[in-house]
């Protein structure tokens, strides 16, 4: 994966011209994101996953980790009074883990403990000013989030993940 190859597949698809070889390279990009991310980043291929070959319906992902975190326990004790915290947002480097899953979520008091929400669609045609940076190994590659708009014909699918601590 190079970053020249990504920024010429971005500027032909933000022109339309994106070829047939151009999506299949972005669809293998975004599978080995699901395969190989899933081994570190388990929440967020569950949602990229679930976002591109999903049917639309919630998600619900069971996570200790996330409700371990400094990130979560602060924004709770300092809140402790609010039935409904956020958005809770963070850089991909207070915590990757979770910056990769969720940004911008909130955090809802339930019966018995709390559960993290966010409703999940990935940035449109359109907006061209949203990045994320994947390191990989000991490369960063820079991938404009609307190119997971490629999978607009198959995939796709908004829906709302619900992280739960059990």
């Amino acid at each position: 994966m190079e970053q020249k190859k990504i920024d010429d597949i971005t500027e032909r698809f933000d022109k339309g011209e994106a070829s047939k070889a151009d999506i299949l390279y972005m669809k293998k990009i975004y599978s080995e994101f699901i395969f190989f991310g899933g081994i570190v980043y388990p929440e967020a291929a569950k949602i990229l996953q679930h976002y591109l070959f999903g049917d639309g319906s919630d998600l619900r992902i069971k996570s200790k980790y996330f409700f371990n975190t400094n990130i979560v326990q602060d924004a709770i004790r300092k809140n402790k009074d609010e039935n409904i915290i956020g958005p809770v947002t963070l850089a991909i480097k207070d915590n990757a883990r979770i910056a990769y899953a969720v940004n911008g979520f909130y955090i809802i008091q339930i019966e018995n403990g709390f559960e993290i929400n966010q409703y999940i669609d990935f940035a449109g045609r359109e907006n061209r000013g949203l990045y994320t940076t994947f390191r990989i190994l000991s490369k960063e590659i820079r991938i404009p989030d609307r190119l997971v708009r490629v999978f607009e014909q198959d995939g796709c699918k908004t829906f709302t993940v619900i992280i739960i601590n059990k």
